[in-house]
């Protein structure tokens, strides 16, 4: 009952949301510079663009996922040598915190010398990304009590054998959590990264769309972005629920 009294909540939030943006919108609330509903919803359907739209969602999402599982890589990979090896962990931590302080829009030039127009998009995901997961990765192998820790030297297990058997399973609520933050991060990332040339995508329309001050089109494509990260977020949870239901039991 409380799961339904909250999905309700939610919903009756959004379609007051809805309503008071329709109703701003034809009130001239915004200056007309924000279109109404009704008006981005009859634009989606006229002539081809819902198959534009559709077309740079599926480039927009292949490449925000590609940079996700990019990042977990490499946020695995380096919390694992962090765990193995203590003595470079705060230098991983320095790098990553360099890392999420570089600007996307400031490194993506950069990145679009050496990689090209195809795989700038995915490094931008897999940067924005990174930092989060590499944090919770970073928590969740930490996570370990003493009692598990008692255990580890009881049994002499070597520090490789550890991080399979103990502190992998137990930093998996931590990894989850940071992949739901990352999975978002991811979207956003590759909006940004096929600003610098992309030949389609979420990022291009709204290049296009800005440029060419298409209103509709502009916030067509604001509201498919945004859903987009909703919707990886969701992905996630449902992963992440399911997921810590067996890992409970």
């Amino acid at each position: 009952m409380t799961k339904f009294s909250s999905l309700f909540g939610h919903v009756v939030g959004f379609i007051i949301f809805l309503l008071l943006w329709e109703v701003g919108s034809r009130l001239d609330w915004f200056g007309g510079s924000v279109p109404s509903v009704s008006r981005i919803i009859n634009y989606f359907f006229a002539g081809s663009t819902n198959s534009l739209i559709l077309e740079s969602l599926i480039f927009t999402s292949s490449n925000a996922l590609a940079g996700f599982f990019i990042g977990l890589f490499l946020s695995l990979a380096l919390g694992c040598i962090s765990a193995v090896k203590p003595k470079l962990k705060q230098g991983l931590e320095t790098l990553a915190v360099m890392v999420n302080a570089t600007p996307l829009i400031a490194v993506g030039p950069i990145l679009f010398l050496f990689l090209g127009e195809n795989a700038t998009a995915i490094a931008t995901a897999a940067l924005a990304t990174f930092f989060s997961l590499f944090v919770a990765v970073l928590s969740g192998l930490s996570s370990a009590n003493m009692a598990q820790k008692d255990i580890m030297n009881l049994y002499s297990s070597g520090k490789f054998r550890s991080l399979i058997t103990i502190q992998m399973p137990l930093a998996i609520p931590n990894i989850l959590i940071g992949a739901k933050i990352g999975a978002g991060a991811a979207v956003l990332g590759a909006i940004i990264g096929e600003w610098f040339g992309a030949s389609a995508g979420l990022g291009v329309l709204l290049i296009v769309s800005l440029q060419n001050f298409q209103v509709e089109l502009l916030w067509l494509t604001v509201v498919v972005g945004t859903s987009l990260s909703g919707l990886s977020f969701l992905i996630i949870a449902a992963i992440e629920t399911f997921i810590l239901r067996n890992f409970d039991s």
